[in-house]
């Protein structure tokens, strides 16, 4: 689904937590716990609805990312 961004104008496809939990490979509930402690954002539709963009998914997966090249780095 893409809807216009209310901020900048861009174009977002906004994802369902089933549809990132398929790409992650982990649980539903993996999700929501990744969205309560801030590490992927999300945008809340109501109280048990919610959307992650497709930048938002890019950003963590970034983080993720550098965190583990960084441990790496120190290990070796």
């Amino acid at each position: 689904m893409r809807v216009s961004s209310f901020l900048g104008g861009g174009c977002y496809a906004l994802l369902h937590r089933t549809g990132v939990a398929k790409m992650l490979r982990v649980k539903k509930a993996y999700v929501y716990e990744l969205v309560a402690t801030g590490r992927l954002k999300a945008i809340r539709l109501s109280e048990r609805r919610l959307r992650i963009t497709e930048e938002a998914l890019k950003d963590y997966l970034e983080v993720e990312y550098t965190k583990q090249e960084k441990g790496r780095i120190r290990a070796n």
